[in-house]
């Protein structure tokens, strides 16, 4: 036995409004639906079937100008030309479809290296609230010993290395000996004459 769904069913449960339902009708998306005497339309199970395909190429951004081409060329019946222009048409969304596709996964690989960037930020500063929080700690109780302390500080001597005020373009910088190595006697010499 057949079964028949009201448009309201048919609405309820492909979540369409009754009102898209006879504009994709009107429009020559659903082929002729069947009435009942009182007029009230009557939708069959190849009437979901094809529903059903017409909402996937819709969820998947076909413009209702192919989906009537597409609609067109299934009305003309399985003749060889009406099976290859449908498949063309298919073929076309398909490979939209794919560019899309590749050009969401893109955007999906920058957004998470973007995410794994933030995390990174988070770790550091979370990282520099916590040493804060324990430098605050520590800074409290080591203020009154470093008070003290800088109250004697013991002057600065004067830096042997410091610019010979007499002679700008000199200094009183001896030459280094270099780690692990003794001075050439000739240096050496030369030194020990200044």
């Amino acid at each position: 036995m057949t079964t028949f769904l009201t448009i309201a069913q048919v609405a309820e449960a492909t979540g369409l409004s009754t009102h898209t339902l006879r504009y994709y009708e009107r429009i020559g998306l659903l082929d002729s639906v069947q009435r009942r005497d009182n007029g009230h339309r009557v939708f069959r199970a190849e009437d979901m079937t094809w529903l059903e395909f017409l909402l996937r190429l819709r969820d998947t951004g076909m413009p209702i100008a192919q989906m009537q081409a597409y609609a067109a060329l299934r009305r003309q019946g399985d003749s060889l030309e009406s099976v290859s222009a449908r498949q063309r048409l298919l073929e076309l969304h398909a490979a939209a479809l794919e560019a899309e596709l590749r050009a969401r996964a893109e955007t999906l690989a920058v957004l998470r290296v973007k995410l794994v960037v933030y995390d990174g930020i988070r770790a550091r500063i979370e990282a520099a609230k916590a040493t804060e929080g324990t430098e605050a700690t520590e800074g409290a109780k080591g203020s009154a010993s470093s008070s003290l302390k800088s109250k004697h500080k013991p002057k600065r001597q004067p830096n042997e290395d410091a610019h010979d005020p007499d002679h700008p373009h000199r200094t009183s910088r001896k030459p280094r000996q270099p780690a692990g190595r003794p001075l050439r006697s000739g240096l050496a010499k030369a030194q020990g004459s200044r």
